[in-house]
């Protein structure tokens, strides 16, 4: 997986699976966060917001940082997903949003 950032590119790698009753997708991944530069883990899911009629996203990173979005889904298939964090850089929580733009290439790639 490539984040870019600002700019800034860094890769990592991800694995997602099925939960066990197949309600939500568990991902992990490993490599170096594109805010901090540092190397890094998180665990996340992605599920189905009935309520929201939206495709949602829970992640928490091994130093603490958390991560929430959004995926609202176009007809064409493409996900556009606003997303919101905090993280502690320098000992200073900041907080962040972003938009994220998912374009799936096959069942198993995307952009």
């Amino acid at each position: 997986m490539e984040h870019t950032v600002g700019g800034k590119s860094t890769q990592s790698e991800i694995v997602v699976k099925w939960a066990n009753d197949e309600s939500v997708l568990v991902f992990t991944w490993k490599g170096t966060d594109p805010l901090s530069g540092k190397k890094t883990s998180s665990t996340g899911i992605l599920g189905w917001d009935a309520a929201k009629r939206l495709v949602v996203e829970y992640e928490i990173d091994e130093d603490g940082s958390t991560f929430h979005g959004t995926h609202h889904i176009a007809k064409d298939g493409t996900w556009f997903s606003p997303y919101q964090g905090s993280v502690v850089v320098d000992g200073k929580p900041q907080y962040f949003e972003s938009h994220r733009t998912f374009k799936f290439v096959s069942e198993d790639q995307w952009t």
